[in-house]
């Protein structure tokens, strides 16, 4: 609900999806078992910052004013600005992605989307679920659909991590 609060309070804009990234990369340094962050405007312009390893991050963006149905990739600096040429592309459709839909399909506007391959341009896209909603304004016009996503592997690392005691 970060972000919400910080879309809410118009702290982020989510119709400047480039100008999150800053934002995105420093809650994936301080929540390490975070995977990825998305947003998604209402123009559907979309972007993520998503971990490629304990020391780097890639950015994905989907811009609707480029008429084009393509999804761009970057290295991402430990600032959020992006390094040299983009690393691939690929096609995207914000509302068919299975953390678009879980929200904007929930009555409640938010739920954990089922297990699926996030997309990107490398040979084996991770597995994955998130927690999406809807952030909308005083007068309910959709401003963003939001998402925190963790991979199969990433949650895994975590319950591993946790100390049971012998009993339970």
């Amino acid at each position: 609900d970060l972000n919400t609060r910080l879309i809410e309070s118009e702290t982020l804009d989510p119709a400047d999806i480039r100008s999150l990234i800053p934002e995105f990369v420093s809650q994936l340094q301080a929540f390490r078992t975070v995977g990825a962050i998305l947003v998604c405007n209402a123009n559907l312009d979309t972007m993520w910052v998503e971990r490629v390893d304990d020391s780097s991050n890639k950015v994905a963006i989907f811009e609707t004013k480029n008429g084009s149905d393509n999804c761009v990739e970057w290295m991402l600096d430990e600032d959020g600005e992006l390094l040299g040429d983009p690393i691939g592309s690929y096609r995207y459709a914000p509302r068919e992605r299975p953390w678009y839909a879980a929200a904007v399909n929930d009555k409640n506007e938010r739920a954990w989307s089922e297990l699926y391959t996030w997309a990107g341009s490398e040979a084996e896209h991770p597995i994955g679920t998130g927690r999406s909603r809807v952030v909308r304004d005083e007068q309910g016009k959709l401003l963003a659909v939001i998402d925190v996503g963790f991979t199969v592997e990433e949650l895994s690392e975590y319950l591993n991590s946790i100390d049971v005691s012998p009993n339970g």
